[in-house]
């Protein structure tokens, strides 16, 4: 069985030729066969392989057709200019081809010739660029009611579809029908015994005088098929379509990069770890700086706070004490202030609310609407002479020399 669908047809069954009383579609195989043993590869896929069903009440016969060559079925009468001669080329040569396995096979001549006998000129065929017959073995309701004889029918089919004489434009040149062709028909037509086909040398060939081109020897049968440039043009055009985006792409200015960092950027985005800790750093040491003045400060009798260093928050010596003295000139210079500088400076509060527990707070930076920051460390109750610091360390309270 052929590998590909071509089709689907429906013959009435009184227009299938008769051979020995029996269809010529019935002895398909025997056929088929019979061109395949003949050694012409061609003639594998000349004729489509039928599968026939059986006729239905108004005696149609449903039939599906196959063949060996792949490609998209086309009518030959569609086609023009040089493929047209082309394929006409190649059928002139089946035609001959099928005639001369008919001289070669006696027993088969009156049913491969009938096989030479299709519904209309559009049962030919185009698949694969070779010619493919369906609906052969069969003659229309005309030349089987005897309106039309064979000879015309054949002139109809065939004869407009072979190629021409020569190479000048002539009309088509007419072919007469075979002999088996016609007795065939006359015998489906008049549903009685068959006539006996004549298979002598008397027989008209069915290609008439037209002769069979050679084909051509450089490009092929027909010398339209494609050449290999034709075929590969395309990965060609882009292959080069390519090279030049290739070479656009190198060109410079061509290409657009983002701009490259500054240095500031590039500094700030590697040193950024370090920075961060150096942040926490300072936070840390400004944290144990004001725990260290809270533990270890006292509060004078006037009211001032002084850092265990001598100095106030502010980093200034004490209002009372009396730069004349050596004390206060061998005072180091003043170091960074505990806390920024206030107008009123940073006082201690003399009495402290009523019934206040002494305990440890922390310093709370006010910020003003004036955005000028002002601290206020809230101490417990003070007793002269004596001062008890947050974490309840008694200090000896700063006195300042006398005249």
């Amino acid at each position: 069985m052929a590998e590909y669908f071509i089709t689907k047809t429906s013959l009435e069954q009184s227009s299938l030729l008769l051979v020995d009383d029996n269809p010529v579609l019935a002895a398909s195989s025997e056929i088929l066969d019979a061109l395949r043993q003949s050694g012409d590869p061609g003639l594998a896929s000349f004729l489509a392989e039928p599968l026939l069903s059986r006729p239905d009440a108004q005696g149609q016969v449903a039939v599906s057709w196959y063949c060996d060559t792949e490609g998209t079925p086309r009518p030959m009468e569609g086609l023009s200019g040089a493929m047209r001669e082309d394929v006409a080329d190649r059928l002139a040569e089946r035609v001959a081809a099928v005639r001369a396995v008919s001289a070669a096979n006696p027993d088969l001549s009156a049913k491969i010739d009938a096989a030479l006998s299709i519904i209309a000129r559009s049962d030919v065929l185009v698949v694969g660029g070779q010619p493919v017959l369906i609906n052969w073995g069969a003659v229309p309701r005309a030349v089987v009611a005897g309106q039309m004889t064979q000879a015309a029918h054949f002139d109809a089919t065939f004869g407009e579809l072979l190629p021409r004489t020569s190479e000048a434009a002539v009309p088509f040149t007419k072919a007469a029908p075979a002999a088996a062709v016609v007795a065939g028909a006359a015998a489906t037509g008049a549903a009685a015994n068959a006539a006996p086909a004549d298979t002598s040398d008397t027989a008209q060939d069915p290609l008439g005088a037209v002769p069979v081109p050679d084909p051509d020897p450089e490009n092929g049968d027909g010398g339209n098929r494609p050449s290999v440039l034709a075929v590969f043009w395309p990965l060609a055009a882009l292959c080069v379509l390519m090279l030049l985006v290739l070479i656009w792409l190198l060109l410079p200015g061509t290409r657009l990069f983002p701009p490259e960092p500054s240095a500031v950027a590039l500094e700030m985005r590697d040193g950024s770890e370090e920075a961060l800790r150096d942040i926490n750093r300072g936070l840390e040491e400004r944290i144990a700086m004001l725990e260290d003045g809270l533990e270890n400060g006292i509060c004078t009798p006037e009211g001032d706070f002084i850092l265990p260093s001598g100095r106030t928050p502010e980093g200034l010596l004490p209002p009372s004490a009396d730069p004349s003295t050596d004390d206060a000139r061998l005072q180091d210079s003043p170091p960074e202030a505990l806390v920024p500088p206030t107008p009123n400076g940073f006082r201690c509060p003399r009495t402290a609310p009523a019934k206040a527990k002494p305990k440890t707070r922390s310093p709370v930076l006010l910020i003003s609407s004036n955005r000028k920051p002002s601290w206020s460390l809230p101490l417990p109750r003070m007793v002269p002479g004596s001062a008890r610091g947050f974490c309840g360390t008694e200090h000896r309270l700063y006195q300042p020399p006398r005249d």
